[in-house]
């Protein structure tokens, strides 16, 4: 069947479908993305309290951000792994957990604790997650940048010296 056009995102935002995260290929040889908190999460959206989008929008950016990371690193990498686990298993099921109480419960105190603060804790959780991830992959990128500026230094660094005073 045909589908109906969708609206255009909000100016300055890519529509999450078109959101560029490289990844690995399927069977296809088709390039999949590496992350993405994907349309499972943004049909909740609406459901969400205001402090949980703030953080869902957050962690879109950090996506996008960590995917082009992640081109050219190994799959079999513990952080990718633990970066698809968080966004493919925990992130989806924390907002559906949220998303089955019903809406007249998710701000009231049960048992001391309160769904809404909960599912903010944990959307903040597997942020700062992805942030410590993203952290460590730049960590290698980082020390590898030192060590060629270092080299190039030792090996032209009087070369290019000479040149800029004469």
């Amino acid at each position: 069947g045909r589908q109906a056009p969708r609206a255009a995102p909000a100016a300055g935002r890519v529509a999450p479908e078109n959101r560029r995260a490289p990844g690995r290929r399927d069977h296809r040889g088709v390039a999949q993305p590496a992350v993405r908190h994907g349309p499972a999460v943004e049909a909740q959206r609406p459901a969400l309290p205001a402090p949980a989008v703030q953080i869902v929008d957050q962690l879109g950016g950090q996506l996008d951000a960590l995917g082009l990371q992640l081109e050219g690193l190994d799959e079999t990498q513990p952080q990718v792994a633990e970066v698809r686990r968080l966004v493919g298993e925990y992130l989806p099921e924390v907002v559906s957990t949220y998303t089955r109480i019903p809406r007249h419960l998710r701000g009231q105190a049960n048992a001391g604790r309160v769904p809404d603060d909960d599912l903010a804790q944990s959307l903040g959780r597997i942020s700062a997650e992805i942030d410590s991830v993203s952290r460590q992959i730049a960590e290698g990128q980082i020390d590898k940048l030192a060590i060629r500026t270092n080299y190039l230094g030792d090996r032209y660094g009087g070369a290019l010296e000479d040149r800029s005073t004469g």
